[in-house]
């Protein structure tokens, strides 16, 4: 199941970076150096939404196809504390080029997630995410195409903390932070082959920097975040880090409404993925 596995890693990936915009500040660009929740409620309400294209090219487990993510979300300020929660959808769909065969599914997930500012530029992040999957697998043998679903369970948590610096027009920051995921699989049966109850598991650590420049309601940026695995199942010597680069920019419609699009790909061993994201914001 390691196209399951670069999949979970993949959307978790695209998922854990939701808080992270919600920083005060903009830890990633994402307020663009203000604080969430400015208004008099102090209350955000968010949504974010986007596809990547996964292809790997390992000899004998080879695949490509599309992961598409969606989230939309709520979010207050107590003084220093931003407190949301946010609900999300997944879409996979795979073809595995070894077999002719598919592998897609559905997901449905609930986040809730924290940011502390500790100081004027130090800020500490935390989410925790549940998602409910389907599978459903195809296996082409001998021209007799064979079929079966799954249901998973996947949780991950993140953990992070930001530093920036507002120097001019331009903020600079960098994140240090750790993911760790855990998706139980139920059995299957492809053909006559049965496939039993399984694990899949990630912890990750991550280092992202990123620069924006400030031109009033159009701020620009660019980025990148290495990612190490320090654990993960299957193959131990297969994908252990990589690189995610991003591009894009927010845009301040109104004085509470800002919108974004980020384009982003990412290398790791025999894994090449490119998307983009859109996101909106408004303040109360």
């Amino acid at each position: 199941m390691a196209a399951a596995s670069a999949a979970a890693a993949a959307a978790a990936a695209a998922v854990a970076a939701a808080p992270v915009e919600r920083i005060p500040g903009g830890g990633s660009g994402g307020t663009g150096g203000r604080s969430s929740g400015n208004e008099p409620a102090g209350v955000d309400v968010w949504a974010l939404g986007g596809s990547l294209y996964l292809d790997n090219t390992k000899s004998g487990g080879s695949y490509d196809g599309t992961l598409s993510t969606s989230m939309v979300g709520v979010d207050k300020r107590f003084g220093a504390l931003i407190v949301g929660l946010g609900f999300g959808y997944e879409r996979l769909n795979l073809t595995t080029k070894y077999n002719s065969g598919n592998m897609d599914y559905d997901g449905l997930s609930i986040m809730p997630y924290l940011s502390y500012s500790l100081a004027k530029d130090l800020v500490a992040d935390a989410a925790i995410n549940y998602t409910w999957l389907n599978y459903s697998m195809k296996d082409t043998q001998s021209g007799v195409k064979y079929h079966d679903d799954m249901a998973a369970a996947r949780t991950f948590t993140s953990v992070g903390l930001t530093k920036y610096l507002v120097w001019d027009k331009f903020l600079l920051s960098g994140r240090v932070g750790t993911l760790y995921l855990n998706e139980n699989q139920s059995s299957y049966t492809l053909n006559t082959t049965e496939y039993g109850k399984s694990d899949i598991y990630l912890w990750q650590a991550t280092l992202g920097v990123r620069g924006t420049f400030d031109l009033g309601n159009f701020r620009p940026f660019v980025g990148a975040t290495y990612s190490q695995d320090l654990m993960k199942s299957g193959n131990e010597n297969v994908d252990l880090w990589g690189t995610d680069f991003d591009l894009g920019f927010n845009y301040s419609v109104t004085d509470r409404m800002t919108l974004g699009l980020t384009g982003t790909y990412g290398i790791r061993e025999n894994l090449t993925k490119a998307g983009g994201m859109m996101n909106f914001m408004y303040q109360f």
